[in-house]
Protein backbone atom coordinates (compact mmCIF):
# COMPACT_ATOMS: atom_id res chain seq x y z
CA UNK A 1 0.00 0.00 0.00
CA UNK A 2 0.99 3.31 -1.03
CA UNK A 3 0.30 6.43 1.02
CA UNK A 4 0.45 10.55 -0.46
CA UNK A 5 0.34 13.51 0.93
CA UNK A 6 -1.93 15.72 -1.49
CA UNK A 7 -1.97 19.33 -0.36
CA UNK A 8 -5.11 21.77 -1.66
CA UNK A 9 -6.75 25.07 -1.75
CA UNK A 10 -10.65 25.57 -1.69
CA UNK A 11 -11.35 29.18 -2.71
CA UNK A 12 -14.70 30.69 -4.48
CA UNK A 13 -17.93 29.06 -4.22
CA UNK A 14 -16.36 25.78 -2.91
CA UNK A 15 -15.43 27.22 0.37
CA UNK A 16 -19.25 26.74 0.98
CA UNK A 17 -19.02 22.89 0.67
CA UNK A 18 -18.87 21.28 4.10
CA UNK A 19 -16.63 18.75 5.15
CA UNK A 20 -18.37 15.53 4.63
CA UNK A 21 -19.20 16.92 1.06
CA UNK A 22 -16.01 17.81 0.62
CA UNK A 23 -14.97 13.93 1.40
CA UNK A 24 -17.65 12.59 -0.99
CA UNK A 25 -16.64 15.60 -3.39
CA UNK A 26 -12.89 13.62 -3.30
CA UNK A 27 -14.09 10.00 -3.74
CA UNK A 28 -15.98 10.92 -6.63
CA UNK A 29 -13.32 12.54 -8.20
CA UNK A 30 -11.15 9.73 -7.48
CA UNK A 31 -13.21 7.40 -9.18
CA UNK A 32 -13.41 9.81 -12.10
CA UNK A 33 -9.67 10.18 -12.13
CA UNK A 34 -9.49 6.25 -12.68
CA UNK A 35 -6.65 6.55 -9.64
CA UNK A 36 -6.12 3.18 -7.30
CA UNK A 37 -7.21 3.94 -4.11
CA UNK A 38 -7.28 1.52 -0.94
CA UNK A 39 -10.33 0.48 0.82
CA UNK A 40 -11.24 -0.30 3.76
CA UNK A 41 -12.29 -4.38 4.57
CA UNK A 42 -15.34 -4.78 6.21
CA UNK A 43 -19.33 -5.25 5.10
CA UNK A 44 -19.00 -1.81 3.64
CA UNK A 45 -15.20 -0.93 2.23
CA UNK A 46 -14.76 3.36 1.67
CA UNK A 47 -11.84 5.18 0.71
CA UNK A 48 -8.73 5.37 2.86
CA UNK A 49 -8.76 9.09 2.72
CA UNK A 50 -8.38 11.30 5.84
CA UNK A 51 -8.18 15.02 6.01
CA UNK A 52 -5.54 16.92 8.13
CA UNK A 53 -8.43 19.34 9.77
CA UNK A 54 -11.78 20.25 8.94
CA UNK A 55 -12.22 23.08 7.39
CA UNK A 56 -14.81 25.37 8.91
CA UNK A 57 -18.13 26.05 6.51
CA UNK A 58 -17.76 29.43 4.90
CA UNK A 59 -13.95 29.73 4.95
CA UNK A 60 -11.32 29.37 2.06
CA UNK A 61 -8.62 27.72 2.65
CA UNK A 62 -5.22 28.21 0.69
CA UNK A 63 -2.81 24.70 1.56
CA UNK A 64 -5.33 21.97 2.99
CA UNK A 65 -3.99 18.59 3.38
CA UNK A 66 -5.89 15.18 2.46
CA UNK A 67 -4.11 12.00 3.13
CA UNK A 68 -5.07 9.04 0.38
CA UNK A 69 -3.98 5.57 0.34
CA UNK A 70 -2.96 3.82 -3.08
CA UNK A 71 -3.31 0.21 -3.90
CA UNK A 72 -0.34 0.67 -6.31
CA UNK A 73 2.71 3.65 -6.98
CA UNK A 74 1.37 6.16 -8.96
CA UNK A 75 3.68 8.65 -9.95
CA UNK A 76 3.08 12.13 -7.92
CA UNK A 77 2.99 14.44 -10.62
CA UNK A 78 0.55 12.19 -12.47
CA UNK A 79 -1.91 12.04 -9.31
CA UNK A 80 -1.85 15.92 -9.28
CA UNK A 81 -2.42 16.04 -13.09
CA UNK A 82 -5.30 13.60 -12.96
CA UNK A 83 -6.92 15.00 -9.73
CA UNK A 84 -7.06 18.34 -11.48
CA UNK A 85 -8.90 17.57 -14.11
CA UNK A 86 -11.82 16.35 -12.72
CA UNK A 87 -12.44 18.64 -9.26
CA UNK A 88 -14.63 21.48 -9.76
CA UNK A 89 -13.77 25.19 -10.10
CA UNK A 90 -12.52 26.18 -6.91
CA UNK A 91 -10.76 23.13 -5.64
CA UNK A 92 -6.85 23.20 -6.99
CA UNK A 93 -4.42 20.19 -6.02
CA UNK A 94 -1.19 21.96 -5.88
CA UNK A 95 1.46 18.90 -4.41
CA UNK A 96 0.86 15.22 -4.37
CA UNK A 97 3.72 13.65 -2.16
CA UNK A 98 4.52 10.04 -1.28
CA UNK A 99 5.15 9.76 2.07
CA UNK A 100 6.33 6.47 4.24
CA UNK A 101 4.00 4.38 5.46
CA UNK A 102 5.79 3.73 8.55
CA UNK A 103 5.35 8.02 9.05
CA UNK A 104 3.17 8.63 11.99
CA UNK A 105 -0.33 10.00 11.19
CA UNK A 106 -0.40 13.62 11.24
CA UNK A 107 -1.22 16.06 14.58
CA UNK A 108 -2.43 19.14 13.42
CA UNK A 109 -1.45 21.63 16.50
CA UNK A 110 -1.82 25.05 15.05
CA UNK A 111 -3.13 26.87 12.01
CA UNK A 112 -2.07 29.98 10.24
CA UNK A 113 -5.29 32.59 9.11
CA UNK A 114 -5.75 35.50 7.25
CA UNK A 115 -8.34 38.19 9.04
CA UNK A 116 -9.67 40.70 7.34
CA UNK A 117 -12.08 43.55 8.57
CA UNK A 118 -14.79 45.32 7.04
CA UNK A 119 -13.51 48.60 8.93
CA UNK A 120 -10.02 49.59 9.14
CA UNK A 121 -8.25 49.67 12.61
CA UNK A 122 -7.28 53.75 13.34
CA UNK A 123 -3.95 51.85 15.18
CA UNK A 124 -3.96 48.19 14.50
CA UNK A 125 -0.05 47.71 15.28
CA UNK A 126 -1.23 49.29 18.73
CA UNK A 127 -4.33 47.01 19.28
CA UNK A 128 -1.95 44.19 18.21
CA UNK A 129 0.62 45.14 20.85
CA UNK A 130 -2.04 45.24 23.28
CA UNK A 131 -3.17 42.13 22.48
CA UNK A 132 -0.03 40.37 22.61
CA UNK A 133 1.25 41.71 25.72
CA UNK A 134 -1.98 40.65 27.88
CA UNK A 135 -1.54 38.16 30.61
CA UNK A 136 -4.90 37.11 29.58
CA UNK A 137 -7.82 37.79 27.03
CA UNK A 138 -11.11 36.30 28.70
CA UNK A 139 -13.83 35.84 26.07
CA UNK A 140 -16.95 33.92 26.26
CA UNK A 141 -16.66 30.85 24.22
CA UNK A 142 -19.42 29.13 23.46
CA UNK A 143 -19.70 25.09 22.56
CA UNK A 144 -22.03 22.81 21.58
CA UNK A 145 -22.95 22.04 25.23
CA UNK A 146 -22.16 25.18 27.07
CA UNK A 147 -20.54 28.64 27.19
CA UNK A 148 -18.09 29.89 29.48
CA UNK A 149 -15.36 33.01 30.16
CA UNK A 150 -12.16 31.58 28.62
CA UNK A 151 -8.17 33.01 28.26
CA UNK A 152 -7.75 32.84 24.79
CA UNK A 153 -3.89 34.65 25.24
CA UNK A 154 -2.42 30.96 25.53
CA UNK A 155 -3.95 30.22 22.08
CA UNK A 156 -2.09 32.92 20.39
CA UNK A 157 1.16 32.10 19.42
CA UNK A 158 1.78 35.05 16.93
CA UNK A 159 -0.28 38.15 15.73
CA UNK A 160 0.77 40.81 13.05
CA UNK A 161 -0.57 43.24 10.80
CA UNK A 162 -1.41 43.18 7.20
CA UNK A 163 -2.75 46.31 7.27
CA UNK A 164 -5.28 48.83 9.03
CA UNK A 165 -7.79 46.39 8.02
CA UNK A 166 -6.42 42.84 7.85
CA UNK A 167 -3.90 40.38 10.15
CA UNK A 168 -2.63 37.39 10.22
CA UNK A 169 -2.75 34.81 13.18
CA UNK A 170 -1.31 31.68 14.73
CA UNK A 171 -3.50 30.01 16.76
CA UNK A 172 -3.95 26.85 18.35
CA UNK A 173 -5.77 24.37 16.30
CA UNK A 174 -6.76 20.14 16.15
CA UNK A 175 -7.83 18.07 18.66
CA UNK A 176 -6.04 19.44 22.45
CA UNK A 177 -6.73 22.84 21.91
CA UNK A 178 -8.65 25.02 19.37
CA UNK A 179 -8.96 29.11 19.12
CA UNK A 180 -11.89 29.88 15.78
CA UNK A 181 -10.29 33.14 14.72
CA UNK A 182 -13.85 34.76 15.05
CA UNK A 183 -12.79 34.72 19.01
CA UNK A 184 -9.56 36.57 18.28
CA UNK A 185 -11.61 38.65 15.64
CA UNK A 186 -14.61 39.50 18.29
CA UNK A 187 -12.10 40.94 21.08
CA UNK A 188 -10.25 43.14 18.63
CA UNK A 189 -13.37 44.75 17.85
CA UNK A 190 -13.83 45.05 21.23
CA UNK A 191 -10.75 46.75 21.78
CA UNK A 192 -11.10 48.97 19.41
CA UNK A 193 -14.29 50.17 21.07
CA UNK A 194 -16.96 48.23 19.52
CA UNK A 195 -19.98 47.44 21.74
CA UNK A 196 -20.84 43.80 19.97
CA UNK A 197 -19.56 42.03 17.88
CA UNK A 198 -20.96 41.87 13.83
CA UNK A 199 -19.23 38.37 12.48
CA UNK A 200 -20.02 39.87 9.29
CA UNK A 201 -17.62 42.52 9.68
CA UNK A 202 -14.65 39.92 9.20
CA UNK A 203 -13.57 37.69 6.86
CA UNK A 204 -11.29 34.33 7.56
CA UNK A 205 -8.96 32.31 5.45
CA UNK A 206 -6.87 29.30 6.16
CA UNK A 207 -3.18 29.51 4.90
CA UNK A 208 -1.71 26.71 6.15
CA UNK A 209 -1.78 23.99 8.64
CA UNK A 210 1.18 22.82 11.09
CA UNK A 211 1.89 20.24 13.19
CA UNK A 212 4.38 21.23 16.57
CA UNK A 213 8.24 19.80 16.42
CA UNK A 214 8.61 18.69 20.10
CA UNK A 215 12.10 18.20 19.98
CA UNK A 216 13.67 21.45 18.74
CA UNK A 217 16.62 23.57 20.62
CA UNK A 218 15.59 27.07 18.31
CA UNK A 219 12.43 28.81 19.80
CA UNK A 220 11.92 30.37 16.82
CA UNK A 221 8.59 29.54 15.36
CA UNK A 222 10.10 28.32 11.97
CA UNK A 223 11.58 25.82 14.12
CA UNK A 224 9.00 25.37 16.16
CA UNK A 225 6.14 24.35 13.84
CA UNK A 226 6.16 21.92 10.73
CA UNK A 227 4.02 22.93 7.94
CA UNK A 228 1.83 20.60 6.61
Amino acid sequence: MFKYAVNFSKKGKTRFIGHLDLLRLFQRAINRAALPVARSTGFNPHQLITFALPLPLGMEGENERADIRAERFVDEIDMKNRLNRVMPEGIVISRCRAVSENEQAVRVTASLYEITFKDAFADMRATINETLCADELLVLKKTKKNAAVTNIRPDIISLSAISDYAVTALLSAGGERNLKPSLLAAYMAQRRGADEFDPLSATYKRIAIYSEVKDHNDSSLARRFLRL
